[in-house]
């Protein structure tokens, strides 16, 4: 067996650019800080196929693609609007979430805005209810450096979902 050197040290490649259909498989809470006063939810994205002929086929891949609901104790679902005031973690949250339940039939995207009952869409999210729903994801790119090893790296990240079709 070959074992390139970026997988033995747990620096596989991220994930592929390009607009991907996807099925959600499963949705996770993961609890962070010092004393689990952040919960991000992951949304496991499996089955997945090129969107367009510019994307790649990534086989058997899946992507995880965690949104962050509660950061050091305050609620994203506490929140009346977004603005450029609103923490990067709770504006990249409900950007994805917004743009998820439009995705899946539970919103509609306004002339400027969308609007939705965002904690109870979240809700059925954490519980499993959108499990098995396809959607179209847009996957970026954004470098990075660990703060501990100040290791450059690459991180792949949805920057919409969309309805398939």
């Amino acid at each position: 067996m070959k074992v390139p050197n970026a997988v033995a040290d747990n620096r596989p490649s991220p994930f592929p650019l390009g607009t991907y259909n996807g099925e959600i498989t499963d949705v996770e809470d993961r609890w962070a800080g010092a004393d689990n006063t952040t919960m991000f939810v992951r949304v496991v994205l499996a089955n997945i196929t090129p969107a367009d002929e510019a994307t790649g086929d990534v086989g058997k891949r899946t992507h995880r693609e965690d949104l962050c609901f509660m950061y050091d104790g305050d609620s994203l679902f506490d929140l009346d609007e977004i603005s450029d005031g609103t923490p990067f973690l709770f504006q990249r949250a409900a950007g994805l979430l917004a743009s998820l339940a439009t995705a899946t039939g539970h919103a509609d995207r306004g002339d400027s805005a969308i609007e939705f009952d965002a904690e109870s869409y979240g809700g059925l999210l954490r519980e499993g209810e959108l499990v098995g729903q396809e959607v179209k994801f847009q996957i970026r790119h954004r470098n990075r450096t660990n703060k501990q090893s100040g290791e450059k790296f690459v991180e792949a990240s949805v920057g919409k979902f969309a309805p398939v079709g």
